[in-house]
């Protein structure tokens, strides 16, 4: 006998519902606060359940929700010990949807722990209960990596707009990033104004910068035309360095102290992958947790939107892209990745080369070959040895397994009528299938177009 226990947390407190297998309630849904005395009387609550009911299993399941829930779900794991408790954390966007398909009008914490345990009953399934989280410290320091960068942008995106101001000809020299020497520059020249006033030889003591351009840099502020020559900006411009410069600082040292305390296998069977660094195997292993999760490779570039789709609905029809659903940090990985392995790794290269031969832009090769990588991810993870680039040529060149298609069924029953009220594009689509296809066939007493045969 199972019951399922629903615990919607919240910060400080969680509530409480436990249902049956036929989903009716077994307590009435409670609250219980973080608290060592909070967590006592959830053990209470449990002995007493298994003292009435010898041979029960409690499911036991939370939404993640950023690390609130991590103390509960200890807590009951600490009384798996003694007791028949199943243990996982959910994904709340299966929950959500499970909430919207309810079609409930309204939603509380008690609702949502009912919700979360009918949906823990409708899919157990395909819970992954009571894994080890390995790469529970490792996503916490990701976390905060993934954080700073975050406020670097910002920081990047607030001194593009003053030095703009203060000193527009210094634009050019950051395309698409800002480099070391003009930071450093900035930092004791933030505007025009100040840039005039120095000399050359001072500015040629900065690394990377040479003669010829400082000269240029000199006489550009000469002639600039800012419109910040005031002294507050400046001092904006040269917290915001410095501030740039601590953040790059801390995000260095966060990457290689997560490289340092990483020894997990998986991280040195991706790196063995060429293309694949040591961060980029720590983050993609963060994101990707275990692939036990995933019954296929299929299914992990489903999962992490790497997948094509198709879109068809009456006349209208949507060219086939990359689905982006899931983790955007998967795919910026796996960009990365992807540029660097069409250089240097020959499968890859070879696939890359081989999409563009057919017609594909760049763009779209280069998603091929974040497919392609993918896959090869999964295979070294779900096989446990090294990246072969032999095998995986033998995977591609063996015989294909014929496949059993089923017989396909004919989805008209009537011929096509000419005075059916559809649309022009319908319409011409289809004079096109009339002409296609061959005499009629009858289907008990109506008869329909026959299909061509499927050739694959």
């Amino acid at each position: 006998m199972n019951y399922y226990l629903g615990i919607d947390v919240s910060k400080g407190y969680a509530d409480f519902a436990l249902i049956n297998e036929q989903k009716q309630p077994m307590v009435n849904n409670f609250q219980l606060d973080d608290t060592p005395d909070g967590h006592n009387k959830l053990g209470d609550f449990i002995r007493t359940l298994f003292k009435q009911h010898q041979d029960l299993t409690v499911v036991a399941t939370a939404e993640s929700t950023g690390g609130y829930e991590n103390n509960w779900l200890d807590c009951l794991k600490k009384l798996q010990r003694c007791y028949a408790i199943k243990v996982a954390r959910l994904n709340p966007k299966g929950v959500h949807h499970h909430h919207e398909a309810k079609l409930n009008r309204s939603i509380t914490d008690a609702i949502s722990a009912r919700l979360i345990a009918e949906y823990t009953l409708s899919h157990q399934d395909i819970i992954p209960f009571d894994q080890p989280d390995q790469t529970y410290w490792l996503r916490k320091q990701w976390t905060l990596i993934k954080l700073l960068s975050v406020q670097n942008t910002q920081l990047l995106n607030q001194l593009d707009n003053l030095v703009y101001q203060a000193n527009p000809e210094l634009m050019v020299y950051h395309r698409n990033s800002w480099p070391a020497w003009l930071l450093q520059l900035l930092a004791s020249y933030p505007t025009a104004k100040d840039l005039v006033q120095a000399s050359l030889e001072q500015l040629v003591k900065i690394p990377h910068l040479d003669r010829s351009r400082a000269n240029n840099i000199l006489d550009q502020a000469r002639q600039s035309v800012a419109s910040a020559t005031d002294p507050v900006s400046g001092e904006m411009i040269k917290t915001i360095v410095a501030e740039i410069t601590h953040k790059n600082k801390l995000i260095n040292v966060c990457k290689q102290s997560l490289i340092d305390n990483c020894s997990l296998p998986d991280v040195e069977l991706l790196t063995s992958i060429i293309g694949i660094g040591k961060f980029s195997a720590v983050g993609l292993i963060v994101e990707i947790g275990t692939w036990l999760r995933f019954e296929s490779a299929a299914k992990m570039a489903s999962f992490f939107g790497l997948h094509p789709i198709l879109k068809q609905s009456g006349d209208k029809n949507w060219v086939a892209r990359m689905s982006k659903q899931g983790s955007k940090e998967v795919r910026a990985l796996l960009f990365m990745c992807a540029l660097v392995a069409i250089q240097r790794n020959p499968v890859i290269r070879d696939l890359y080369a081989y999409s563009l031969k057919k017609g594909k832009s760049k763009m779209s090769a280069l998603g091929i070959c974040m497919h392609k990588l993918l896959r090869i991810i999964y295979g070294v993870l779900k096989s446990g040895n090294s990246f072969d680039p032999a095998i995986d040529q033998a995977n591609r060149t063996r015989k294909p397994v014929q496949r059993k298609f089923a017989k396909q069924e004919i989805r008209r029953l009537q011929p096509v009528d000419a005075n059916a009220p559809v649309s022009a594009r319908q319409n011409k689509k289809r004079k096109e299938q009339s002409q296609s296809q061959g005499e009629l066939v009858t289907i008990g007493e109506i008869k329909a177009p026959a299909l061509s045969r499927c050739t694959t």
